[in-house]
């Protein structure tokens, strides 16, 4: 599923940028940048691979001794490097601002803060500040190459990129400017192809439009926008191949690659499909922007790329992006519904989506299984359950529901239910109280008891919680027994086969050992970030714990809590549900204050969803 590889593909890069940042922020007390980079030269860790550093040690020894002993080439190759460095950090500021940036990140900026300060320092170029209002002046004096960054730069990226840095739109006719400006050269583009290089910059010019100009100015140029979308998505990929001419003012060259072409392109395609365009383009073409978007989404995951940490940046825009596209294609498809069936996606009192029901749902006939035929629970083993789900999504709450539900069914099966919760760390802190644990899960053991016992928290043990379970999961279940149902919680790792995969790395193979022997089954808790449809299910199970018989939903209500990207943790999603929604007469509704807000939004989405219990 590609939401399940966008996630894996996300957290990934995220702790790889990450390792990258604190590599970077370690090295200290130095005052140049040429001191910097002979820190890293001399380094071993993947920094130096990440900034396209050589990886042999006789060329790192070779530029170090260039640059530490002053000559002819010390300046010029520090500065060069500098540039290079530069313009791989250039989008970090964009990845920590990202919506969809997760909490991994929190640190990154502050980590690449000492090595900013050293490039601001030693940067001689760039000199000049670039207002939309300065730049709207030198448009119409046809003097934009004082602010451009290298020899090939475009007069069409220093403008864009004016808008995009200058925050302020005060001056009305300077937005007029630029955006007539920008429009005119996709015309010329259109007229001879080839003419706007890079071809990324044309998808960002058009984005550009769609994103600042008025609908007034839209609706009367919407034939032209029409046909310049229909001229670029028409392209073929021969159109991306990276320029062959001689670019002696670019010290990056693999910015050019295919791969940071396509992946640009893409993530503007994907903005501008971000956009309410019903009114100014026709289905037809909005359809030929989603098949490009997917088509390319999967392209661009397949693709040989640079390990650099600027593919990394871009990566991650490409992937957050790619994530938001599709987190919108289904919660479309979700509120669409006429109604749903949400006893079917029950787990106690709450409402979870269909892939934790699918795990629950089989580790349930399990349990049942166990109950029907007592003498099939020949170990422990065979009643243990693996929870995995991040910090803040509710897995500690999952665990509880799957209590409840399993508490219902032996009381179905005349079985008196009982259960011990257990959070590592408060109730259990050392392996003997882990022991003291037994004990008391041992107590009271006969036939007419289903135990239920949740040991919440346990890869946050900062003792060995593992080996004591090693035998004590194997030990044979005496005849008359207890069927004891065992839940192992925890939130270092959004899915179980990432646990796995982390456990089989360790020297030390006890933890693996532990997880091979939860044979019961698992359930992984979807990030509301990567599941909108679990945002909403939420969302509905929120709307019944305040009144059992709410039995419809509005429609852009559901939407807009799907949609937050600021909304990535169950804390987040109730605080903004109490304050954004209300119940009227059965039906979960926005507040009165906040309609004109989602009207914005959604201007397309009406009525309410019907929740048939």
């Amino acid at each position: 599923m590609i939401i399940d590889r966008l996630q894996k593909e996300i957290l990934e890069s995220e702790n790889l940028l990450l390792d990258l940042s604190k590599q970077a922020f370690t090295i200290k007390k130095v005052d140049s940048m040429a001191d910097w980079i002979v820190n890293v030269l001399n380094e071993d860790g993947t920094l130096p691979t990440y900034l396209h550093f050589p990886t042999e040690r006789k060329l790192r020894t070779a530029i170090v001794t260039l640059i530490k002993n002053v000559s002819g080439l010390t300046n010029p190759l520090v500065h060069l490097l500098s540039n290079r460095i530069g313009v791989y950090l250039g989008t970090v500021d964009d990845v920590f601002l990202h919506p969809l940036r997760s909490a991994v990140l929190d640190n990154i900026v502050h980590n690449f803060t000492p090595l900013n300060k050293l490039l601001h320092k030693h940067k001689n170029n760039f000199k000049h500040v670039k207002t939309l209002l300065i730049i709207a002046n030198a448009l119409k004096e046809n003097n934009l190459d004082i602010y451009k960054s290298h020899l090939k730069d475009t007069d069409l990226r220093v403008v864009l990129r004016a808008l995009f840095q200058d925050k302020n739109r005060d001056d009305n006719d300077a937005v007029h400017a630029v955006l007539e400006y920008s429009f005119s050269e996709l015309q010329k583009e259109m007229k001879k192809n080839g003419y706007i290089q890079p071809h990324r910059h044309c998808w960002w010019a058009i984005y550009t439009i769609f994103r600042e100009a008025n609908q007034n100015w839209l609706q009367d140029h919407k034939l032209q926008l029409e046909n310049v979308l229909e001229y670029l998505i028409s392209l073929p990929d021969s159109n991306l191949y990276p320029r062959l001419d001689v670019d002696y003012g670019n010290v990056v060259p693999e910015i050019n690659s295919l791969f940071n072409e396509k992946a640009w392109i893409t993530i503007n395609i994907i903005r501008i499909l971000k956009s309410d365009l019903t009114a100014i383009i026709s289905v037809k073409t909005i359809a030929l922007l989603k098949k490009k978007a997917e088509s390319d989404i999967d392209v661009l995951l397949k693709m040989h790329h640079d390990d650099s940490i600027k593919f990394l940046l871009s990566k991650l825009i490409l992937l957050y992006e790619s994530l938001s596209y599709y987190n919108i294609q289904e919660t479309l498809k979700f509120v669409g519904q006429d109604s749903i069936a949400v006893d079917k996606f029950k787990v106690g009192s709450y409402y979870y989506d269909e892939s934790v029901l699918k795990d629950f749902i089989s580790i349930k006939a399990k349990v049942k299984s166990l109950l029907d035929k007592p003498t099939l629970y020949k170990k422990p083993t065979l009643g243990s359950i693996l929870l995995s789900g991040s910090a803040g999504q509710g897995k500690s709450e999952l665990a509880i529901q799957v209590a409840k539900d399993l508490g219902d069914l032996a009381l179905q099966n005349d079985k008196q239910f009982i259960k011990h919760y257990f959070t590592i760390g408060t109730d259990i802190t050392s392996t003997e109280t882990l022991f003291e644990a037994f004990s008391l899960i041992d107590e009271n053991d006969n036939a007419d008891n289903l135990k239920l016992i949740v040991f919440d928290e346990f890869d946050k043990a900062t003792f060995d919680f593992y080996t004591p379970f090693l035998p004590y999961l194997e030990k044979s279940i005496a005849t008359g027994s207890s069927i004891k149902i065992y839940i192992f919680a925890q939130s270092s790792y959004p899915k179980a086969n990432m646990l796995n995969d982390y456990a089989n790395s360790l020297a030390n193979k006890a933890m693996r050992d532990f997880l091979t022997r939860l044979q019961m089954g698992s359930i992984d808790l979807p990030d509301i970030k990567f599941s909108p449809v679990q945002k909403m299910f939420s969302v509905i199970g929120m709307a019944k714990a305040r009144n059992l018989d709410v039995n419809e939903i509005s429609r852009k209500l559901l939407a807009y809590f799907a949609l937050n990207d600021d909304l990535k943790n169950m804390r987040q999603l109730f605080a903004n549900f109490t304050d954004k929604a209300e119940i009227i007469q059965d039906g979960l509704q926005i507040k009165p204050e906040h309609q004109r807000i989602l009207d914005n939004l959604y201007p397309n989405l009406n009525g309410a969803i019907k929740l048939i219990d």
